[in-house]
């Protein structure tokens, strides 16, 4: 139920609860408790959160399913609704917002150390398995760490180097599309590329780069290459932004160039590797033989 969600969501920032901004500037013995079946609970807000209250909506759906199917039906409507947000509501309050809003502080700093750590080799690891994990469907997780940074100091610091994957995955597709001879490889790279570019690089890696592999690997080293650049020169975002050209409304004004450059970077190195690569694996003669027409018989 979506209204029960957003009712343990409003529970969560409750203008009674201190706001989670001003806890910092509050001594810990001012801060009010609740104390509740042997538990002291503080009054704190979750503000700037995001790990707690997904972790709380999931298990209210549990806790709600598991009820409609004990409640019997004449009482189910009035019974459910309210256990299911009186136990999420104290579960969230007394255990998983402290617990989960502790743990999401550590992937944050964790992340953010990672990415900075090393003179710039954490960051040219994330660079270059950023694909991989669009390969894995599991890159949407960056927008918690994002939405994280964000609220901690309002500096985001992923967005350029998912942008710079964005278009390291895009300029090697492009360079398949241009090498090839055939219509149909072309057909699909080029858009693909120009897609790549807005933020959406699905087409480009299932479509192309990972059909024939080496591009792939190309455009990991290029992220990884241009993410470098942009840790070492600070480029930073004040927003969740897409990838590719318009994550450039997401930068601050005053990294405009070094973004600028990260991503001439980002789509040189791999397109020139693509290039070299694909003399080598002959990409041309490949794709003539796509289009043979035994292998369209063999489609069809």
């Amino acid at each position: 139920n979506i209204f029960l969600g957003a009712v343990i969501g409003m529970i969560m920032i409750h203008p009674n609860l201190i706001n989670a901004w001003s806890v910092a500037s509050i001594d810990a013995a001012d801060i009010p408790v609740w104390h509740l079946f042997g538990f002291s609970i503080r009054q704190v807000g979750y503000q700037g959160h995001v790990i707690p209250v997904i972790i709380a909506v999931w298990i209210m759906c549990k806790l709600e399913n598991w009820l409609h199917k004990h409640v019997p039906e004449m009482i189910d409507l009035f019974v459910t609704p309210l256990c299911t947000v009186l136990i999420t509501g104290f579960l969230t309050i007394g255990l998983i917002g402290p617990v989960f809003s502790t743990a999401e502080t550590y992937v944050l700093e964790f992340a953010s150390w990672i990415i900075t750590v090393g003179h710039g080799i954490g960051a040219m690891i994330m660079g270059a398995i950023y694909p991989l994990t669009v390969v894995c469907g599991i890159h949407h997780m960056y927008n918690v760490i994002e939405a994280g940074m964000l609220a901690s100091d309002g500096l985001n610091i992923w967005m350029p180097i998912a942008s710079a994957a964005n278009f390291a995955q895009g300029a090697a597709c492009l360079a398949v599309g241009l090498k090839a001879r055939n219509y149909k490889t072309k057909s699909i790279s080029i858009p693909s590329a120009l897609s790549a570019a807005l933020g959406i690089t699905e087409p480009a890696i299932f479509g192309v780069n990972l059909k024939y592999l080496f591009p792939f690997v190309c455009g990991m080293i290029g992220s990884a290459c241009a993410a470098v650049i942009c840790v070492a020169t600070g480029t930073t975002a004040n927003a969740i932004g897409v990838g590719g050209i318009p994550g450039i409304l997401s930068i601050k004004p005053q990294y405009m160039l070094s973004f600028a450059v990260c991503m001439v970077i980002a789509i040189v190195v791999p397109f020139v590797l693509t290039i070299i690569a694909g003399k080598k694996k002959g990409v041309a003669s490949a794709g003539n033989k796509e289009d043979s027409p035994e292998v369209r018989g063999e489609d069809d």
